[in-house]
């Protein structure tokens, strides 16, 4: 069903605030949120250093081309994500005076290009905006800028999103930020869920547990065997008509991690100024697996995956679909009445939501041979400082006004972007085996295959920490 999605409508914010007011984690939509930079935005660019050997110079960013819109404002795309990146573009234009340039580039070109221009002694860009397993290879090449070591870069700057920065940080090393400029929200993996099934099982709408702290995955486990009751009794279930629980778009991988990932216990603990090695609590993560595995081997999960959940879920035959946020777009004229939760808790008492943020969002970074790093420094500055929360509110705009089908999502949306998470396990694990081998594939093998995680983590910690020596300076 295709609705109307202008603004939300005032009595609809009162009955929703009144069902959400004992949240401790939950968004609530403000009367009014502008998207204007004209007021914290501007003033924090123009607190900025003044720099008046950049006018009339130009300045060049490297981004991926299937995501030209997230620097140019020449192409097509949602108007209020263009006159967020136009005001954007002009505050650090008007600042510095520089020529704004944005080069595209094919993602699969990226290493080769950086590796030939950085043999040929020449610079590729000024700043890249590419996704993160992207920028994890180019680091891994030394390829990549490290921000830290800039007097510059401040990472506690008010412009900066610190958490962010702290969790992706490798000991000394700062690689990439993500910040609202790259509009990397679109990544949050999150919970869709079909209302029609839930109401048809006379169940509470899960939004309303999210309110009280109470969506987790023990939650989501009897709602998803509840909606598919028939399954759970019936020897080989009809994978074309019969309604399952649950299913996400990638069940033998990103399943399992988005599971954990959802407790927001890092593998490696604070690497921020610190040795990168693993520091988790072994009872906690054998108990952790121990329970998500009872979850992933249920009957209820559709054991089909990518486009046959897709179609299950569209063809209500799905109650919860995990994927990433961004595919909201695809259900905007779907017949199903849906909406939109955060990952689940482990249990109650875990303090917040968290909404994983997967290695495939765009970061910001420069590269490590540019001329005038002191320029690229105070220009990545710029274009965070003048990003800020307009970039922010126009995503959050971009959904409710032309995907969302109900009030109830645009209070789910805000919690979501609002407990946004990255893991440096996650993050670096998706191109470095030795990141991976001990954090992630210990889960995902843990939870898919059954196999044994001590014995696994102390036969690699020994290589692991010489490794990391290495590597992570």
């Amino acid at each position: 069903m295709k609705k109307t999605r202008t603004t939300v409508l005032l009595a609809c914010l009162v009955f929703i605030s009144l069902v959400f007011t004992a949240c401790e984690n939950v968004f609530m939509p403000q009367e009014s949120n502008t998207i204007s930079v004209e007021n914290k935005e501007r003033e924090q660019v123009e607190h900025l250093p003044e720099k008046q050997e950049y006018s009339g110079t130009d300045f060049v960013v490297a981004v991926i081309d299937e995501k030209k819109a997230l620097f140019s404002t020449d192409e097509v795309g949602e108007s209020i994500i263009k006159s967020a990146v136009e005001q954007r573009n002009k505050l650090v234009t008007d600042k510095y005076g520089i020529v704004l340039e944005i080069k595209y580039v094919r993602a699969n070109d990226v290493l080769t290009k950086m590796k030939a221009a950085q043999a040929a002694g020449t610079q590729y860009a000024d700043l890249l905006c590419f996704p993160g397993d992207t920028l994890v290879s180019l680091a891994d090449n030394n390829l990549l800028f490290n921000l830290i070591s800039s007097e510059d870069f401040k990472i506690t700057a008010k412009y900066i999103d610190t958490n962010n920065a702290k969790s992706v940080a490798v000991n000394n090393s700062l690689y990439m930020l993500y910040e609202s400029a790259t509009q990397y929200y679109d990544d949050a993996w999150v919970v869709f869920y079909d209302k029609g099934l839930i109401s048809e099982a006379n169940l509470t709408d899960p939004a309303a547990l999210v309110a009280n702290g109470q969506w987790t995955w023990g939650k989501f486990a009897e709602y998803a065997e509840t909606v598919s009751y028939k399954v759970m009794n019936k020897g080989s279930p009809d994978l074309k008509t019969d309604i399952f629980g649950y299913s996400s778009y990638n069940n033998d991988t990103e399943l399992p991690l988005i599971m954990w990932e959802s407790c927001g216990t890092p593998m490696f603990g604070n690497t921020y100024l610190k040795k990168v090695s693993l520091d988790v609590s072994l009872t906690k993560l054998n108990d952790s697996v121990a329970f998500f595995k009872e979850i992933y081997t249920s009957k209820s999960r559709y054991p089909l995956d990518k486009s046959n959940a897709l179609d299950a879920f569209s063809d209500g035959r799905l109650a919860f679909l995990m994927y990433k946020l961004e595919y909201a777009a695809a259900l905007e004229s779907s017949d199903r009445e849906w909406g939109l939760l955060p990952l689940p808790k482990y249990n109650e008492e875990q303090k917040s939501y968290y909404s994983f943020v997967d290695a495939k969002a765009y970061a910001l970074a420069i590269p490590s041979n540019v001329s005038d790093p002191q320029k690229s420094v105070i220009l990545l500055n710029a274009f965070c400082a003048a990003s800020g929360e307009a970039v922010k509110e126009a995503v959050k705009t971009k959904y409710v006004n032309l995907f969302f089908q109900n009030n109830t999502s645009t209070v789910m949306l805000g919690t979501i972007i609002d407990t946004v998470y990255l893991d440096m396990a996650a993050l670096y694990g998706s191109k470095m085996e030795k990141v991976s081998q001990i954090s992630i594939d210990i889960v995902v093998n843990a939870i898919t295959k059954n196999a044994p995680i001590n014995k696994t983590i102390t036969d690699l910690t020994p290589g692991f920490d010489k490794f990391s020596e290495e590597k992570f300076t």
